[in-house]
C-alpha cells in the first residue's frame, strides 16, 4: 500500500510511534473493524499483539485482487473502463471505493450503493503521464448501515501499458537528401506544476528503412536491399540542440529541430519532454524526402532520329553527399562529421537501379559504380547487401551509363535521371537539344482569280522552352506573317496565304527558322489560280417585248484605264458594245433585256479587257407573256 511507503527502519519511541501511525492510517484505509490506537500498538502486551496478529491473518486475505483489468492506455489522454457489480441479496448494498496505487488512475465514485438484485458499472479511468506500465489496486470496502446487507470486500489489480500516444503537437519538415530543413516547435508545460525536462529524440527513420528492405528484398531486387537501407547511414534524421528546458505551468518555449535526411524513406521522429518527478508528453515530427538535387548536368545537340543514344560518364564520387558537410557538422561536430562522410565515400563498387523522370527517356535499369574512392580502399564495408562484388561484371562498362531518347520531333528534351543504391542517390539532369534533319516539304493551294484562301502550317513546340520562328515568303500571290511565337508545350498554325488576281500558274518557297533551336524549315510552293468565279448573279423578271433596264457596277480588273468589250450568250440583251472604266475605279453599264416571248432564259454578260482579263455575271430572266 502506498501509505505504507512510508515506514522507518530503527528502534526508539520515535520510530516506533511513526510506524504505528502509518499502519493505523492503513487499517482505516481498509476499513478494518479492529483499528487499536498508537499507543496501543505501542504498550500492547504479547497477548494482545498476538490477538491482533491473529486478527490481521483472518482478515486481511480479503483484500488480495481476484481479478485484473487491464488498460491499454496513451500518453497523455484518458482511457475508461467500468467494473460491474452485483448484489444477490435481498437488501441493498453499500461500498466505499478505495483506490491504492499509482496516481494515473481514478474512480469518480467514493461510495455506490448497489441495490437488492440489482447491478452497478463503476467507471475506472487511466490517464498515464509517463511511458511506463503503471499499477493498482481498486478496492470496494462493505459500509455497515441499518437495513442493508454486508457484503464481501471485493479487490482488483489494475494494470495499464502506454500502447499510443496523444501527441501535444504534430509538424511536417520537407526537404531534399543531403539538405537540412530547420524548424521552430512551440512547446507548452500541460502539466500544474514547474517542471524541468529533458529533451529526447526517438527517431524511427532506420526502423523504416529496415521495414523497406524486407518489402524489397521480397521482391526480388536482386538481393541488393533497399534504397539507402546501408548500415553505415546515419539512424538519426531529426537533432534537437536543447537538451532540458524549464517550463511554469502552462510556459511556453521554442524547440530549434534540424531535419537532415540520408535515407530516401519517409522520415518519422518523437521528441519527448521528460520530468521524472511530474510527467513526460510527446511533440511528432514527419518528414517528407525527395531526391538530392542535380549534382550533374548532361547536354547535348543532335539530329533528330526515331532513337537517339547518349553515353554518360558517373564520377565515383557522390557530389551530393559533400553538400551535406556543413548542415551534419552542425549537429553531429566536425570530427564525427569528417569520419562519416568518409566511410560513406569509401564504399566501392556500388550498383545503381535508375529511373527515368521522362517518358521519353529509357535505357539501363541498372549501373555500376567503381573505382578508388577516399583512403584508397575497396570492398564493402562488411555490408553484405552493399554493393555488388565485382564477380559476374564486364569492368569495362563501370561508370558509365547508357541513355535513350525516343523524341517526338524537334525540339528540347530535359529529364532527372534517378540513381539509386543501399548507399546514396544521385540526381543526373539530361538536357538534349534534338534539331530538324533539314525538314523539307512540299504545298499545292488552289482557288479561283481574285479570291484568297489560307493554308494552316501546324507548329508543334513539344519543348519546356518558349519558341520564336521566324518566316520568309517567295513567290507571286503569296504572304504570311514575318514571325511567330509558340509557347512551350503548345501548338500554333502558321497562316500562308494566296491570293491570285488572275489565271496562273506559280511557284514559290516558305522558309521558317526557329531562332531557339536553330532549326530550318522549307516548304515549296505550288499555286494556281484559277477561272474566276462570277461577280454575282442576276435574277431579272420582266415581260415579253417589253425592255426591262438593270444597272450594272464594273469594276476595273486592270492596272491601268481600260476599255472593257461587252459579249453576252443571252437572247435579248440590249446595250453598248464597250464600257471604259479608269484604273483603279468603277463604272456603270446600262444592261437591257427584250424578250422576245414569255419564259425562262439562262445566261451570261462578259467584260472582257484587251489583255484576256474579264469580269463576267451570271443571268437568269424569268418573263411573262406580252397580253394579247
Amino acid at each position: 500500500m502506498k501509505v505504507l511507503k512510508g515506514l522507518e527502519k530503527g528502534e526508539g519511541e520515535a520510530t516506533a510511534a511513526h510506524n504505528a501511525g502509518l499502519l493505523v492510517k492503513a487499517l482505516r484505509f481498509l476499513g478494518c473493524d479492529i483499528i487499536p490506537s498508537v499507543e496501543q500498538l505501542i504498550e500492547a502486551r504479547p497477548v494482545n499483539t498476538c490477538l491482533f496478529g491473529l486478527y490481521l491473518f483472518q482478515t486481511l486475505p480479503m483484500y488480495i485482487p481476484k481479478a485484473a483489468v487491464p488498460f491499454d492506455g496513451k500518453l497523455s489522454d484518458v482511457s475508461s473502463r467500468q467494473i460491474e457489480l452485483t448484489n444477490p441479496a435481498g437488501r441493498p448494498i453499500k461500498y466505499k471505493v478505495c483506490l491504492d496505487g499509482d496516481s494515473e488512475f481514478s474512480c469518480p465514485l467514493q461510495e455506490l450503493s448497489i441495490d437488492a438484485k440489482g447491478r452497478v458499472a463503476v467507471p475506472l479511468e487511466y490517464a498515464p503521464n509517463f511511458v511506463r506500465p503503471s499499477e493498482a489496486v481498486v478496492m470496494f470496502v462493505p459500509i455497515k448501515e441499518a437495513g442493508h446487507a454486508v457484503g464481501a470486500t471485493l479487490v482488483f489489480s489494475l494494470r495499464g501499458d502506454v500502447k499510443a500516444f496523444k501527441y501535444a503537437a504534430s509538424q511536417q519538415l520537407d526537404t531534399r537528401m543531403y539538405e537540412a530543413a530547420y524548424a521552430t516547435i512551440p512547446v507548452s508545460n500541460p502539466f500544474n506544476s514547474t517542471c524541468d525536462f529533458t529533451v529526447s529524440i526517438m527517431d524511427d527513420t532506420a526502423a523504416n528503412a529496415s521495414a523497406s528492405t524486407s518489402s524489397r528484398s521480397s521482391r526480388g531486387k536482386k538481393g541488393k536491399g533497399a534504397c539507402t537501407s546501408h548500415s553505415l547511414l546515419p539512424a538519426q534524421s531529426f537533432w534537437c540542440k536543447r537538451p532540458q528546458v524549464k517550463l511554469g505551468p502552462g510556459e511556453e518555449a521554442q524547440l530549434n529541430v534540424v531535419f537532415l535526411p540520408f535515407r530516401l524513406t519517409p522520415h518519422r521522429c518523437l521528441v519527448k519532454l521528460s520530468d521524472p518527478n511530474v510527467g513526460e508528453f510527446v511533440l511528432e515530427l514527419t518528414g517528407d524526402v525527395q531526391p538530392p538535387a542535380v549534382a550533374d548536368t548532361v547536354k547535348g545537340s543532335m539530329e533528330n532520329k526515331s532513337s537517339i543514344h547518349k553515353e554518360i560518364g558517373l564520377q565515383v564520387r557522390n557530389a551530393a553527399l559533400e553538400r551535406a558537410r556543413n548542415p551534419l557538422t552542425e549537429v553531429m561536430g566536425a570530427d564525427n562529421a569528417k569520419n562519416l562522410l568518409k566511410s560513406l565515400q569509401e564504399v566501392t563498387p556500388l550498383t545503381y537501379w535508375v529511373e527515368y523522370e521522362s517518358p521519353f527517356f529509357a535505357g539501363q535499369t541498372e549501373c555500376v559504380v567503381a573505382g578508388m574512392r577516399a583512403g584508397s580502399r575497396t570492398g564493402n564495408r562488411g555490408d553484405k547487401d552493399a554493393a555488388s562484388d565485382g564477380s559476374n561484371r564486364s569492368k569495362g562498362n563501370d561508370n558509365k551509363l547508357q541513355v535513350e531518347l525516343k523524341p517526338k520531333g524537334p525540339g528540347q528534351y530535359k529529364s532527372n535521371v534517378y540513381l539509386k543504391s543501399v548507399l546514396d542517390v544521385r540526381t543526373i539532369e539530361v538536357d538534349l537539344l534534338v534539331n530538324a534533319m533539314g525538314t523539307r516539304a512540299s504545298l499545292d493551294i488552289s482557288t479561283p482569280a481574285r479570291q484568297s484562301v489560307t493554308q494552316e502550317v501546324p507548329i508543334i513546340n513539344v519543348s519546356d522552352k518558349d519558341w520564336v520562328v521566324v518566316a520568309h515568303v517567295d513567290g507571286r500571290y503569296f504572304s504570311g506573317p514575318k514571325d511567330i511565337r509558340v509557347p512551350q508545350g503548345g501548338r500554333v498554325n502558321y497562316p500562308l496565304t494566296f491570293s491570285p488576281s488572275w489565271v496562273c500558274n506559280v511557284e514559290g518557297a516558305l522558309t521558317m527558322t526557329n531562332n531557339t533551336t536553330g532549326d530550318k524549315y522549307i516548304y515549296t510552293l505550288k499555286g494556281v489560280g484559277e477561272d474566276p468565279l462570277a461577280q454575282d448573279h442576276l435574277n431579272i423578271e420582266c415581260r415579253a417585248r417589253w425592255k426591262h433596264t438593270q444597272l450594272l457596277e464594273i469594276p476595273n480588273v486592270t492596272d491601268s484605264n481600260v476599255t472593257y468589250q461587252v459579249e453576252s450568250d443571252l437572247v435579248g440583251v440590249v446595250g453598248v458594245q464597250t464600257l471604259q472604266v479608269p484604273a483603279g475605279g468603277k463604272a456603270n453599264y446600262e444592261l437591257g433585256i427584250n424578250a422576245p416571248r414569255g419564259g425562262s432564259f439562262s445566261g451570261s454578260v462578259t467584260f472582257k479587257a484587251p489583255d484576256g482579263k474579264y469580269v463576267w455575271y451570271t443571268v437568269e430572266v424569268q418573263a411573262e407573256n406580252a397580253p394579247p
